[in-house]
Parts: structure tokens; C-alpha cells; sequence
């Protein structure tokens, strides 16, 4: 049962769910916004990736349940996390491959670029947290990459990770 939720001044309602991704984002967001101001975009998307590698670990032990397969345990993950929308849109079992796509909701409200693969600084929260969650599901370290990246004109971010 989804019970709806309603927040003053806001047009229409929201689930527990919608709530807690608008909270964690905006926290996220403003977590961004003072570290950058403090060491600059390079520094702030090394944090912001280990943070993301942390809370990505967090939420797989959190979330996991031992005995599915592997995909259907990533699956699981990707969708209860609240700093965003992340879902898994492919998995090769044999290659121990993915790709994850994300919608991000950290670089939203202002383009900050950081050389590298990423585009924004909040495009590393979401590889640090790709890598905590897929680490820690195949029990194996991990390589992700940005493939795709809503800041320089995709429609949406994607990552592909794969075993190191």
C-alpha cells in the first residue's frame, strides 16, 4: 500500500519515497555546493565520489537480500536508492558487466565541470556510488566509467562498470 503525502505549498502529492529522494538530493546538492566553494571542482568530485562509494556500500548491505541472483540483488539496490534515480538497464552475468543509468539530480540546479570522464561534480558521487553497491553485491573490486552524461547533451547519465 503507497500512502501519498502532501507538502505544503506543493502542487501535488508525493509518496514516502518521492519525499525522501527530494530531501536526500537537496542535502546532496547543497553538500556540493559548500565543498566546492571550500577546495574547488577537482577536490569536491574526489569527496563527493568517496561519499558516493560509502553510501553505496551503506545501501547494499542495507538492501540486499543473500540468496537472489546477482541481478535481481542490483536491481533491488539501484532501485531504493534515494539520491536520485538510478536503475541497472543491463547486466552480462558471465562478463560480471553492466550499465547503470542515472538520472542526476546533484549537478541540476548548476554546471560544474571537472576534467575527467565525468562531465559534473556530481557525476562522481554517482561512479563513487555505482562502484560501492556493484563492489559489494559481486563481492569483487570494480571499474566504472561514464558513458553517457546529461551535462554535455545526453538525455540522461549511464555507467558502465566491470570486474578490474
Amino acid at each position: 500500500m503507497i500512502q501519498l503525502l502532501s507538502v505544503e505549498g506543493a502542487k501535488e502529492r508525493s509518496t514516502l519515497h518521492q519525499l525522501e529522494e527530494a530531501i536526500s538530493t537537496d542535502l546532496l546538492a547543497s553538500l556540493r555546493e559548500a565543498v566546492v566553494a571550500l577546495f574547488g571542482p577537482s577536490v569536491s568530485a574526489i569527496l563527493l565520489f568517496k561519499l558516493g562509494e560509502l553510501l553505496g556500500v551503506k545501501e547494499s548491505r542495507r538492501l540486499i537480500v543473500p540468496d537472489s541472483s546477482i541481478q535481481s540483488q542490483l536491481t533491488r539496490v539501484f532501485s531504493g536508492i534515494r539520491y536520485g534515480r538510478v536503475s541497472l538497464v543491463l547486466f552480462n552475468p558471465y562478463e560480471v558487466e553492466g550499465r547503470v543509468r542515472v538520472e542526476n539530480l546533484i549537478d541540476r540546479d548548476g554546471l560544474i565541470m571537472v576534467e575527467g570522464d565525468g562531465g559534473g561534480v556530481g557525476c562522481y558521487f554517482y561512479k563513487g556510488l555505482i562502484k560501492g553497491v556493484v563492489s559489494t553485491v559481486i563481492k569483487s573490486n570494480i571499474a566504472v566509467y561514464e558513458v553517457k552524461c546529461s551535462l554535455k547533451g545526453s538525455p540522461y547519465c549511464e555507467y558502465h562498470f566491470c570486474r578490474r
